[in-house]
């Protein structure tokens, strides 16, 4: 082999590596890339703010859910939403089965990503029996679908929530007395593999009263 030829044999032998090492960082990369994909997704949701018009001019408000969603695909990690803190309605829409504050309700758990802050539009005040047939008669059976205790979904699934009070968006409260409203009526409806459950209409409690606010 005489230096012409031994020059041409190892430019094609540069370009050679040169080639499978863009090839396999192409490679690696795509791997990286696959693996970082999420395919949760959140919502969107409807949410509403309601106004309370009590005496002496005095006007109070909170935001309500009116519908959310979460989907999960099959190999997606659990997500962990947040917890509720002070109700905005702290004191003036109370429980009638307990006497307390109306419970913030989490129209989208928070074992599969739902928050629970006032304005994080995914919260709605009911009775804290409703709260309970809500785990009991959904949310667990979506629990078990998607993920049988595990972390990782098992399945592509959905949850679809939506909530229908019982009030309007403004409550004339100037007359000085407490009104009585049923809880709100929550309808869910879980899809598994494309395929949809008939909706399940949440059982409610004893319902709310909702008292004139102070300043």
């Amino acid at each position: 082999m005489d230096m012409y030829e031994a020059r041409q044999l190892k430019h094609f032998i540069n370009r050679q590596i040169g080639q499978d090492s863009k090839k396999s960082k192409k490679l690696s990369q795509t791997r990286i890339s696959t693996a970082m994909i999420q395919r949760y997704e959140m919502g969107p949701n409807k949410k509403r703010t309601v106004n309370i018009y009590g005496k002496d001019g005095t006007i109070k408000s909170f935001e309500e859910c009116l519908e959310n969603k979460v989907s999960y695909k099959k190999g997606d990690d659990r997500r962990r939403g947040t917890e509720t803190g002070t109700a905005a309605w702290k004191d003036w829409i109370k429980d009638l089965g307990t006497g307390n504050n109306a419970t913030q309700i989490h129209v989208v758990n928070k074992k599969w990503g739902g928050l629970g802050g006032q304005n994080d539009g995914n919260i709605v005040p009911g009775s804290q029996k409703l709260n309970s047939n809500h785990l009991n008669e959904a949310e667990n059976k979506f629990e078990q679908i998607c993920f049988e205790s595990q972390n990782t979904a098992i399945c592509n699934c959905e949850y679809l929530c939506k909530v229908e009070p019982n009030y309007g968006d403004s409550i004339d409260l100037n007359c000085g007395e407490p009104k009585k409203y049923e809880d709100p009526q929550m309808t869910v409806t879980i899809t598994k593999e494309r395929k949809s459950d008939d909706p399940i209409s949440i059982s409610k409690g004893k319902g709310l009263e909702i008292s004139t606010p102070t300043k």
